[in-house]
């Protein structure tokens, strides 16, 4: 299963708010079947959320990093 809409990056939108919780967020996606999963923060130029993709390239790839740490069956791309 495919998840295409998802707020897991840490501190960026009103989603997950430490890696932690992205983490257990992704684990929990994974046992519920899920075997890839788009990060698809909130993007409004000018408030709160206007993360820019540096950032959250580096959220992702630190993810990435965790998962691969976990060896957890899913991929994560970013969206947005």
């Amino acid at each position: 299963m495919i998840d295409i809409h998802s707020h897991i990056l840490p501190d960026i939108d009103d989603g997950a708010r430490t890696v932690e919780e992205s983490m257990e967020i992704i684990k929990n996606a994974s046992k519920n079947g899920v075997t890839d999963l788009i990060v698809t923060p909130h993007f409004i130029l000018g408030s709160d959320y206007d993360a820019n993709n540096v950032i959250k390239r580096k959220l992702v790839t630190k993810l990435k990093r965790c998962i691969t740490k976990e060896k957890l069956p899913i991929n994560i791309y970013l969206g947005n």
